[in-house]
Parts: structure tokens; C-alpha cells; sequence
């Protein structure tokens, strides 16, 4: 069956050349205002600059002020339990605990699949190299007790660090 032009049946009137428009008529020629760049939120940023670095860690070269509080960190295998003090520093981008003394206590690490580069607050490579393990130990402090997991690397002068993720949700008050 073949369609019926609806349509063909119609009178068609011819424009009178007056009632033309004429190009520039129809057409705007103003240009275009691009809108204003807008801010980027701090989390937009931060997130734009996780993204970029892949994963890594940024943790402080010398903390002019030391502010240390006493936690309590048991193993997960055999629950050993030790009291250190650690080092709170809201500029370091995670939880750090000191190599040697993983060792020196038996603390078992997981190797991780790929490195994860750890960077100094002025943006240079840490000297201690890549963090190749992590260790996941139940930490304690004042009552509160949780499953967290700490990358390990060279910390040198610290036991443990914990840094602006760990402060940020938990906002625990210091004497």
C-alpha cells in the first residue's frame, strides 16, 4: 500500500520579495559570551590531584612541632599487643608505620601489587623510596579501637604516623 501525501492537495503561495528576510536578519552575528570559569572546590582539586599522581603519599619532611599521642596496636594473627607513640600530622595523606619496627615485632606484610610512590611535603620523592607492603593491625586509643591498615615505609625518626584521613573522621581530642 502506498502512502498519500497528505500534503499534496495544499495551495502554495509565493513570497512577495519584501517579506523575505534577509540573512543578516536571521542571523546573530554578537558574539558569544563564554560563562565565567567557575572556582573548583578544595574537593574537586584534591581529587583532581589524587587522580593525576595515581596513588601515592604525601607525608612532611621535618614536623616543626611534634604532637604525639599513645595508641595501642595489636596484630591480627597471633594479637600481639604493643603501646608506641605516634605522630599526628594532618599533612601526611595516610597511616605509616616505621619498617623496621614492623619487623622488629614480627608484623606480618602483605606485599602490594604495585608500588606506591610517596612524595615529601615540597613535592620531592621521599629518600625512603617506594611504600612494597602494607600491614593491617587493630588500633586503639582511648577506648576507641579499629581495623586500620598502614603502609609501610621508611619513617626514620617516627613509629607510626597518622595523617589527615584518620584525624579528619575520627576528630579526637588532644590534651
Amino acid at each position: 500500500m502506498q502512502k498519500r501525501n497528505k500534503y499534496k492537495g495544499l495551495p502554495v503561495k509565493k513570497m512577495e520579495p519584501e517579506m523575505r528576510l534577509k540573512l543578516e536578519q536571521v542571523v546573530d552575528t554578537t558574539p558569544v559570551k563564554t560563562p565565567p570559569k567557575l572556582e573548583k572546590s578544595e574537593e574537586e582539586e584534591a581529587i583532581e590531584f589524587q587522580d593525576a599522581i595515581e596513588r601515592s603519599f604525601v607525608r612532611t619532611l621535618r614536623p616543626k612541632q611534634e604532637l604525639m599521642i599513645s595508641i595501642g596496636l595489636r596484630t591480627m594473627d597471633m594479637h600481639c599487643m604493643v603501646d608506641v607513640k605516634a605522630l599526628l600530622d594532618s599533612r601526611a595523606t595516610g597511616l605509616f608505620i616505621d619498617k623496621k619496627f614492623a619487623e622488629g615485632n614480627r608484623i606480618m606484610m602483605r606485599l602490594l601489587d604495585k608500588p606506591i610512590c610517596v612524595y615529601n611535603i615540597d613535592g620531592t620523592l621521599n629518600q625512603g623510596g617506594s611504600i612494597t607492603h602494607e600491614v593491617t593491625l587493630m588500633l586503639s586509643h582511648k577506648g576507641h579501637k579499629e581495623k586500620v591498615v598502614f603502609e609501610v615505609c621508611d619513617l626514620r625518626k617516627s613509629t607510626v604516623i597518622i595523617g589527615y584521613t584518620w584525624l579528619q573522621k575520627h576528630s579526637p581530642m588532644i590534651d
